[in-house]
């Protein structure tokens, strides 16, 4: 008798035990389940958002990604990544107090990836930029250089922007050794090592190690198609100056003829391009030449107008004016 009840007892145990296994792993399959249809809803609600930022359309975007964010049970990973796009679209609008709110919740939330929390703060560190909270800019981007594993393309941005903002600041030292920090990164981000070497060129005192950082800026930016090519154009152009001023213009009219050539930068650089070319053509005797350059930059269209006037009025003085007194 004792034995059945036993028996009885532990069917009962073993009962009650599958109940509980089955209604928490069924539980779990349909948490599993919601989080799963909630990231694919988001991710497709961030899908249409960057597609409307990327046809600048930005009040559409934003109401997407805010939908993705205020989805119910969303992880950490998919909501900071929405605050970060959301964020980068109300700068794009100029509503910068509201790119800080996104980026300062993703930076205070603890569950925010290394990568993430990283981006955070480069980004808020460049608004508070924009609004010359250059102390402010100084800090956040120090707190990613003192990050462990922070990403090497994240921590070369992060040199650079403290160096400007040091340099707003006043402190010239330690604006030089963040451009230096930025440029000898391993695996940095190119683009970023090459404005560095750009603006520490510019910055240096002796010409030698000037011309010593902008050719090297120039050497890496021909091997790397990422540089942007109008960073490129405004090495170049600085370059020219600098020859110019030692009255090397051919090697100045060399520099500004790869930009113009190049038809990769945009309108205002190939004019001011242009522009110098033909003043150090007019230097050199060589009217024709820079006639055509002068009056190439006054019929361009969608540049600065100061550009434009100062080629209208290098035309006048040489009697050019729409060729009117063409040799």
């Amino acid at each position: 008798m004792n034995l059945k009840i036993g028996l009885g007892l532990l069917v009962v145990v073993v009962l009650v035990e599958m109940s509980v296994w089955y209604v928490t792993t069924h539980a779990r399959q349909v948490e599993k389940a919601y989080s799963s249809r909630i990231k694919s809803q988001a991710l497709s609600l961030m899908d249409e958002g960057n597609s409307a930022a990327g046809r600048k359309d930005q009040d559409s975007a934003i109401i997407c990604y805010t939908a993705a964010i205020n989805l119910q049970g969303l992880s950490p990973e998919v909501t900071a990544k929405a605050l970060i796009n959301r964020g980068i679209t109300e700068v794009a609008l100029r509503r910068l107090d509201n790119a800080l709110y996104d980026y300062s919740t993703v930076i205070g939330m603890p569950d925010a990836s290394v990568g993430q929390m990283s981006t955070a703060l480069l980004n808020r560190g460049c608004v508070y930029g924009e609004q010359e909270k250059f102390m402010e800019a100084a800090t956040d981007f120090t707190r990613i250089i003192d990050m462990k594993d922070a990403p090497a393309e994240t921590l070369t941005k992060a040199y650079f922007n403290r160096a400007q903002a040091y340099g707003e600041l006043g402190d010239r030292d330690k604006e030089m050794a963040d451009f230096a920090k930025a440029i000898e990164l391993p695996d940095g981000a190119m683009e970023y090592v090459v404005k560095s070497l750009y603006f520490r060129g510019r910055l240096q005192n002796e010409l030698a190690l000037k011309m010593a950082d902008f050719k090297r800026a120039l050497d890496l930016s021909e091997a790397c198609p990422d540089v942007p090519s109008d960073l490129k154009a405004r090495i170049l152009i600085s370059r020219a100056t600098i020859y110019a001023d030692q009255n090397d213009l051919p090697a100045a009219i060399v520099d500004l003829t790869r930009v113009i050539e190049g038809g990769k930068a945009s309108p205002e650089w190939i004019a001011g391009a242009r522009l110098n070319r033909g003043q150090y053509y007019r230097k050199q005797g060589e009217r024709h030449k820079a006639i055509l350059d002068l009056q190439a930059v006054w019929s361009m269209m969608n540049i600065p107008r100061d550009i434009s006037r100062e080629a209208e009025k290098a035309l006048d003085e040489m009697k050019a004016i729409g060729g009117r007194h063409y040799d």
